[in-house]
């Protein structure tokens, strides 16, 4: 496991988790309970061919940052395929959100992109911090999907 904080995973209801992506075959939503400010984000999954997209709708913080962890690693357990994490609907990243990003790239490579439009204002934090180009920012989901499989030699 790559996450480094299990006793924020022992919070989180995992059940619920692998239970729709095992069973993911088009669309499914999962409602995080986790949250600082008393309202978890809502992870949307859905499958585009050899590819997973989890769309985040609601802040990632410091609070709810080991919700997204979760998600992430139980669909890369799943061998769902490419990863793509859509920040299209996040208003809000912090540096816990960048950390659980970082070590899902470190982990996956190639098989991980993510998506925020280059006029978003979450992409700014990507930007100060330089990880624009460590973590291949994609522009929107169309464009994750359209790189294809990337090569391991990526990594």
């Amino acid at each position: 496991m790559w996450c480094r904080s299990p006793a924020a995973l022992d919070r989180i209801p995992v059940f619920h988790f692998r239970i729709h992506l095992v069973a993911i075959t088009a669309r499914c939503v999962f409602r995080s309970d986790i949250s600082s400010k008393g309202g978890g984000p809502t992870y949307t999954v859905s499958r585009h061919g050899d590819a997973c997209a989890i769309h985040v709708e609601h802040d990632l913080d410091i609070g709810t940052s080991p919700s997204l962890a979760a998600v992430i690693e139980l669909a890369s357990s799943e061998n769902l395929g490419r990863i793509i994490v859509s920040l299209e609907s996040c208003p809000f990243c912090d540096a816990s959100a960048l950390t659980v990003l970082l070590r899902a790239k470190n982990a996956l490579g190639s098989r991980l992109s993510i998506v925020v439009p280059a006029s978003h204002s979450t992409r700014r934090i990507f930007e100060i911090t330089g990880l624009t180009a460590r973590l291949a920012l994609c522009g929107d989901l169309d464009e994750a999907l359209s790189a294809g499989s990337p090569l391991a030699s990526d990594r």
